[in-house]
């Protein structure tokens, strides 16, 4: 029996929960689409002001673009955060190796309020890591502290922790990585 299918009910939905609580942004996003769309189909429905089917269409329509949306990305980095909760109460302390660095710039415009072109750039800092945990896996990270990357070696030590249950999954552990080079908690992400 796995480690995930041992736990009790109360921890699943503890971690649920957890993952389930940083999307309430996105979630919360669709509450009105629902509500008009709703009053939309009830006009319809009751035949209010001379509406009728094109008003149940055109709410459903409301609706259910939303909740499409939802159901097409919301499972999926729901699993991503409930393993990433898991991992952090369960997983296996382990040391991967650093293989490679990089970095990708975007580079966009847009207007500001006097319709002037402002030019934003985004940079992010990647690094690539393997370990060894019931065979050889790979993962990846982004570091947002330029200063931390640029410590950071091909071939050094990564402390990472690995769910054991999925080795697949992985999380390095930056806030003692950042130790390493006596960065503060806040400067090692």
């Amino acid at each position: 029996m796995t480690k995930e299918k041992s736990l009790s009910l109360s921890t699943k939905l503890k971690f649920l929960f957890a993952a389930i609580g940083k999307h309430l942004g996105f979630i919360s996003v669709g509450i009105p689409f629902y509500i008009v769309g709703g009053f939309i189909i009830y006009i319809g429905v009751t035949e209010q002001y001379g509406a009728g089917i094109g008003a149940v269409i055109f709410g459903a329509i409301f609706i259910l673009i939303p909740l499409g949306m939802s159901a097409f990305s919301l499972p999926s980095s729901i699993r991503y955060y409930y393993e990433k909760e898991l991992t952090k109460e369960f997983g296996k302390h382990l040391f991967g190796t650093i293989t490679n660095k990089r970095i990708e710039s975007n580079t966009y415009v847009h207007r500001d309020e006097y319709d002037r072109e402002v030019e934003h750039q985004e940079t992010f800092y990647f690094v690539e890591y393997s370990y060894q945990f019931q065979g050889s896996r790979e993962g990846e990270f982004i570091l947002d502290n330029k200063d931390f990357y640029d410590k950071l070696q091909v071939g050094d030590d990564l402390p990472i922790q690995v769910l054991t249950v999925k080795p697949s999954v992985a999380e390095p552990r930056l806030i003692k990585l950042g130790k390493r080079y006596g960065l503060k908690p806040a400067e090692s992400y």
